[in-house]
């Protein structure tokens, strides 16, 4: 309602503040069922996004752990310049990612932070191919 022009209309305002309007029984309880119904809806939409947010923090928390799996492996190193430094130290850790795939027969028996990060691959995957 930005309108002034309805906001001053005599119609409206004769709608508004004329007659009290009573509803009946039936009315009333549907009135009820509507904002129980509403309610619910509400707290499972609350709930969702709960879940989302604690879903998106864990999958956060699994890519760091496999980025810093695939980081510190190979600190030891002594070269000469920090690019070789830390391509040796990702080559390391990317080798120590696919040997534990590699040993690894079932996706189930990965690491969590593993798992976690495969799962989100694939929806990712599946989501672009829409």
């Amino acid at each position: 309602m930005n309108s002034s022009k309805i906001l001053s209309s005599p119609v409206l305002r004769s709608f508004l503040i004329s007659g009290q309007i009573t509803l009946t029984p039936e009315e009333v309880e549907d009135a009820r069922r509507r904002e129980e119904a509403d309610r619910v809806r509400e707290d499972g939409r609350k709930r969702f996004a709960k879940e989302v947010t604690n879903r998106v923090e864990s999958l956060r928390d699994a890519v760091k752990s496999v980025k810093g799996d695939v980081m510190e492996k190979g600190l030891d190193l002594d070269l000469d310049s920090e690019c070789e430094i830390m391509f040796n130290i990702a080559l390391d850790g990317l080798t120590h990612l696919f040997s534990t795939i590699k040993v690894t027969p079932d996706i189930r028996d990965l690491p969590q932070n593993y798992r976690a990060v495969t799962e989100w691959a694939r929806i990712s995957c599946v989501n672009r191919n829409k």
